[in-house]
């Protein structure tokens, strides 16, 4: 049983990065580009059985520079610790759900899938691009370049025949030489 071809597996790679960067889009966006603020938590419980246990928290937030105003929205990801005031956070924008907390790890799912991504779709095209050229065109072109040497030998050697054995029947000599 054979495998599957290079280009089945780097597609399978590239999907992965394109899931990697969706589930970490919103929250790769609010640390680059969202809002900072403080959410005063007014809700705190522990969440336990998911991927993590922590402490799910929400409540409204505020930016710092006042131009945003959320009635509630909820701490992501969970907390390990529960807090104690307010929690400094950033958010997409006005009409967000979520707050993510500015930490760079959490960058790491958007920005693997992007890697990911990138290196995939690369060899996927180095691998399907319409203009490559493959070992068997390598092969017919070095093919087609003997064929056309020995041509043009055959040429001179016809060429020398003629100029030096003129009453020489050129004939037999075609037949014996092919």
């Amino acid at each position: 049983m054979r495998g599957l071809p290079p280009a089945a597996y780097r597609g399978f790679v590239l999907v992965f990065g394109v899931v990697l960067m969706v589930m970490g889009a919103e929250r790769g966006y609010a640390f680059v580009a969202g809002v900072p603020g403080h959410v005063a938590v007014s809700d705190c419980h522990f969440e336990s059985g998911s991927k993590r246990d922590g402490w799910a928290c929400s409540g409204p937030f505020t930016a710092e520079d006042g131009s945003v105003r959320i009635d509630r929205v909820r701490i992501r990801p969970l907390l390990y610790a529960r807090p104690n005031g307010a929690i400094g956070v950033k958010v997409v924008g006005p009409s967000a759900t979520s707050a993510w907390e500015p930490d760079p790890w959490l960058l790491l799912p958007a920005g693997g899938g992007l890697v990911l991504f990138m290196l995939s779709a690369f060899g996927l095209w180095s691998t399907l691009r319409p203009d490559q050229d493959g070992p068997k065109a390598a092969e017919d072109a070095e093919l087609a370049e003997a064929r056309r040497q020995l041509a043009a030998r055959r040429a001179e050697l016809a060429q020398l025949r003629e100029d030096h054995f003129p009453d020489f029947p050129p004939e037999p000599l075609r037949r014996w030489s092919r």
